[in-house]
């Protein structure tokens, strides 16, 4: 069993698309930290992501039919292994080389849930704008999201939490509210 799985829920529609996943794939490659599987749930109605994960070690599952963000993150993490799952959706990279193994140093020494993680943008990769140390607003639920996408977030591989399929938007913030009072900060 890996320690940690980074858990892909993909839709990819075009070449792109398939470019920000190589860029992914390989910000998970070049980490510090071995210990992990990649898990992909593909939402895609086209065959580009099977194709591109051929060429990588990775545990891969094709939806049958489209069934939304929610239900393709909840699927990726249900596919999971790993004593703890990373979320990273496929227009999303791991920044630095250790992430990882801060993730999992920060866990294994904590009795928390979940751990949310900073973030920053960049369209280019060479400049990086907008660094974020989330926190968790009083104002979640009516959108005073400063914790950033489910990218941001790691959880324990144990009764898990999923994301509400009824919630058409703000889904994470949804989820993130019931980790805070399910769990604490």
């Amino acid at each position: 069993m890996p320690k940690i799985s980074v858990a892909v829920p993909a839709y990819v529609n075009d070449n792109s698309g398939v470019q920000q996943l190589k860029e992914l794939f390989d910000s998970i490659e070049m980490q510090t930290f071995k210990d992990y599987e990649i898990v992909v749930s593909d939402n895609s109605s086209n065959d580009l992501v099977e194709n591109f994960c051929q060429d990588y070690s990775v545990k891969y599952e094709k939806n049958l039919e489209h069934i939304g963000m929610s239900a393709n993150s909840n699927y990726a993490m249900d596919l999971c292994e790993g004593e703890y799952i990373k979320i990273l959706h496929c227009d999303d990279f791991l920044y630095r080389e250790n992430a990882l193994e801060t993730i999992v140093d920060a866990l294994d020494n904590s009795d928390k849930y979940w751990l949310v993680n900073g973030f920053t943008h960049t369209f280019d990769k060479v400049n990086y704008f907008d660094p974020k140390i989330p926190k968790y607003p009083d104002h979640l639920l009516v959108g005073n999201n400063l914790l950033g996408s489910p990218s941001n977030v790691t959880v324990r591989n144990r009764d898990l939490e999923y994301f509400d399929t009824n919630v058409a938007t703000s889904m994470d913030h949804e989820w993130y509210h019931r980790l805070r009072m399910k769990y604490g900060m």
